[in-house]
């Protein structure tokens, strides 16, 4: 007997090479007169948006282009996007970069739509009035925010990293196009990678795992090992680019119906206080903290070893090795310290750990003091 689920609702989804270019027809089949688009620094001159703009001006669509969005967006660059949206007369939101640039666009939507601050909002269920629409395009395969219902946040008076989810946070739709990812470097292919890798093995362990998320889950954890290591060596190869641009975004539906946990818990402060890439810290904790979780998840890593080695036994040790196998070959780093994070504070970063949402999702209950081992089993 399959015991009950439920499943939130999603974006539509354009998957494919050369999907980017219809962004301009979609938005303006959205309504939007003025969207304003949002991307980072970085992307501004890389050459990777080059499509979607094209696509926009081709179907004359007017936009805004906003290239302020942080890397682990803050409360306070949050207000900036909301003020460049109302001075800008803008109507709706293109999304087009990584997990930060797309959480960016779903939090000041959230406070767009809602008034007040970032604060008002933090956990489930609070923005509740829908926004103007949004496109999110995603030029990294990892994050899978192009089809959550959440965004992440940092404060910066509590320095944490929170999270945002509601309903009214789903895009309209999500333009998945691997072609964008030619130009990532490896690292940040390898750290986005883990994210998802993390997305997918952390669904299945959670209690609101279901079977559809777990198909969603398992199929993503299967593509990413066969293609992850091709497609962090070259990231222009379409058939390992379009591989991870599907894991993601499978993984994404699957954790935005379930939770995470406690990867997410020990990564967040690592990049509210150090910096540290978030897919990267998601590497670095995986393999440990699936150890710890072994009493309830013992079957469930024994059936993802196959998927993520050829060849491997049905074990869940021999799914762990082969995590750790995928680190090195890619280049995460095995420990916090060659990650050149330094100065810890673990008893402040176990702390907050151990406030997290994903905390209540983990399959094995945690302390702060389970929380503070594992950091310190990564700290060398």
């Amino acid at each position: 007997m399959v015991k009950a689920f439920q499943i939130a609702s999603g974006p539509r989804v354009r998957f494919g090479r050369g999907e980017a270019a219809q962004v301009g027809e979609e938005a303006k089949g959205l309504g939007m007169t003025k969207p304003m688009l949002v991307t980072d620094p970085g992307l501004t001159s890389s050459g990777a948006l080059d499509s979607v703009i094209k696509g926009l001006e081709d179907s004359v669509v007017e936009y805004v282009f906003y290239d302020q969005a942080e890397a682990n967006p803050s409360d306070t660059s949050i207000l900036a996007a909301r003020d460049f949206f109302g001075e800008n007369g803008c109507d709706g939101f293109i999304a087009a970069g990584g997990g930060s640039t797309m959480d960016t666009a779903k939090t000041t939507l959230a406070i767009v739509a809602n008034g007040g601050v970032p604060s008002d909002y933090y956990g489930r269920g609070k923005a509740t009035k829908p926004g103007p629409p949004l496109i999110t395009v995603p030029t990294t395969a990892g994050t899978g925010s192009e089809v959550t219902m959440s965004s992440i946040v940092t404060d910066t008076k509590l320095m944490i990293k929170t999270v945002l989810a509601d309903d009214s946070l789903f895009a309209k739709l999500a333009v998945v196009d691997s072609a964008l990812l030619a130009k990532l470097p490896s690292h940040i292919a390898a750290g986005a990678m883990m994210d998802a890798l993390t997305h997918a093995i952390e669904s299945v362990g959670s209690p609101a795992s279901n079977p559809w998320t777990e198909a969603l889950a398992f199929e993503s954890i299967a593509r990413i090992g066969a293609h992850g290591r091709a497609y962090v060596d070259d990231p222009s190869d379409p058939e390992a680019a379009d591989a991870i641009s599907l894991a993601a975004m499978l993984a994404g539906r699957a954790f935005t119906n379930t939770g995470l946990g406690i990867v997410h818990s020990l990564a967040h402060p690592l990049g509210a206080y150090h910096g540290l890439h978030h897919g990267t810290a998601n590497g670095i904790f995986l393999p440990p903290v699936m150890e710890f979780n072994l009493p309830a998840m013992r079957d469930a890593y024994a059936r993802m070893a196959p998927l993520l080695k050829e060849g491997a036994a049905h074990t869940a040790e021999a799914a762990i090795d082969a995590i750790r196998e995928l680190n090195t070959d890619i280049g995460i780093p095995g420990s916090l310290r060659e990650a050149d994070v330094v100065n810890e504070d673990l008893d402040v970063l176990a702390k907050d750990a151990a406030e997290s949402h994903q905390v209540n999702t983990n399959p094995v209950p945690s302390t702060q003091e389970d929380l503070k081992r594992l950091l310190l089993a990564v700290l060398e």
